[in-house]
């Protein structure tokens, strides 16, 4: 493909900024984030024109999802942006929430710089874990960060949350049980947790900041079956990821793990990986403008100097197992691989809309505003609408909890039985 097509998909950040914010939406939440504090401009109107101009301009739906944005719209909301003391970042939040969709929305200069700090970090002032959606409407503790008030308790994950400071948990939503563990730095907060197995315990545990940079991990499982945890599709990630798979070349199989992943990164770094996994075409971009070919195609440097960039050896072309869950953010790595062949899927569904692509644009006053801009498509035309359901489903049950209570992962086993099953391994 030529490098003009390689930079114009690199536009297309299905991002580090979208990243920090999906981690806070259902079915994936942390407890506890990083606060900040919104700026108003100088010309609130110019904030709310310049948003609904790169709507009308970049939305990929030219008939934006059966919503009028049209003129009549954008004058209700200058006339509130008018308004004294307007805050045209809010107010500009407002009217593209009128697309409903959580693709498109406003960033504030505030949070943007708070962003742009962060990075890929995880920065939370709370107990230190990330919850889940579990079984019987519980919520539960799906990762337990280091450093944290939950990792110093050696709580392990698997357990379920029935009570916050007594506040019943059964059947609410994910992101209120988070913002009720999540607090002020210093004051304490009571859990009332249940094992997956049975056994209650009550914890109280003081909230402070934990701030945690996602690595990748690989390992040989039994069988000598290569595994690895995508966290992140960040810089240098594909440096990362080359290392890691260096070492588990005479696995028989590779199981490539992007649950709980953080959102970061570009799709010329998702390029870059699948370059390693697989020859063919990942898909196509499908933008209001035209159409923009996504290849694997392998990177042409490092930049890491203790591990030399890709050569003409460095490609895995044993079997390939995805595991997916709610909270996997570079779905398209796994959809793409299953299109041509390379690769099963095994976990849960992914987010709603997988395979729609955000780009990023300056407001006013130093804010940005995040549009759905393109859609993905398989290389043979097949549109990525909508989640990418696994071709195993596991739910997460009291029988999967258990599993991991005892140091076991059923979405690993399973794709490993998948495997089997289909004469991969």
């Amino acid at each position: 493909m030529a490098r003009a097509s390689m930079r114009w998909a690199t536009l297309l950040l299905a991002g580090w900024i979208l990243g920090a914010r999906a981690l806070l939406q259902v079915p994936f939440a942390l407890a506890g984030a990083a606060a900040g504090t919104g700026e108003a401009p100088a010309d609130p109107q110019a904030v709310v024109r310049a948003a609904w101009q790169i709507v009308s301009e970049q939305y990929f739906d030219e008939k934006f999802g059966g919503v009028s944005w049209d003129q009549a719209l954008l004058g209700r909301y200058l006339k509130e942006a008018a308004a004294p003391g307007a805050d045209g970042y809010a107010v500009a939040s407002r009217m593209v929430a009128e697309l409903k969709d959580p693709g498109t929305f406003i960033i504030d200069p505030a949070t943007r710089r708070q962003l742009e700090q962060q990075g890929v970090r995880i920065n939370v002032v709370g107990i230190g874990v990330l919850l889940i959606e579990g079984p019987e409407g519980y919520p539960v503790i799906g990762q337990v960060l280091p450093g944290g008030a939950a990792a110093d308790a050696r709580l392990p994950r698997g357990l379920l949350i029935t009570a916050v400071d007594g506040w019943a948990t059964k059947d609410q939503p994910l992101d209120q049980v988070a913002s009720r563990v999540r607090g002020e730095a210093g004051t304490r907060v009571r859990l009332d947790l249940e094992r997956p197995g049975g056994g209650r315990r009550q914890v109280e545990l003081t909230r402070r900041p934990v701030s945690v940079e996602p690595k990748i991990e690989s390992r040989t499982l039994p069988d000598n079956i290569g595994y690895i945890y995508l966290p992140h599709f960040g810089t240098g990630m594909e440096t990362a990821f080359l290392g890691e798979l260096r070492k588990l070349y005479r696995t028989r199989a590779l199981i490539l793990d992007l649950r709980f992943s953080q959102g970061a990164g570009s799709l010329e770094t998702l390029s870059h990986i699948a370059g390693l996994l697989t020859n063919q075409w990942l898909g196509i971009l499908v933008f209001r403008q035209g159409v923009v070919a996504l290849p694997a195609q392998k990177a042409e440097s490092s930049d890491n100097p203790l591990i030399p960039a890709p050569t003409s050896i460095d490609f895995y072309d044993k079997p390939v197992a995805v595991l997916v869950d709610g909270g996997t953010t570079f779905a398209v790595l796994a959809f793409a691989l299953r299109a041509n062949g390379r690769a099963v899927v095994v976990g849960r569904p992914t987010p709603a809309r997988a395979g729609d692509q955000q780009a990023y644009f300056e407001l006013p006053g130093g804010g940005l505003i995040g549009v759905t801009a393109a859609r993905f498509h398989s290389a043979a035309g097949r549109p990525l609408v909508g989640p990418v359901v696994p071709d195993i489903t596991v739910p997460i049950d009291r029988e999967f909890l258990k599993a991991w209570e005892s140091g076991s992962d059923l979405d690993i086993q399973r794709a490993i039985e998948l495997l089997r099953r289909r004469g991969a391994i």
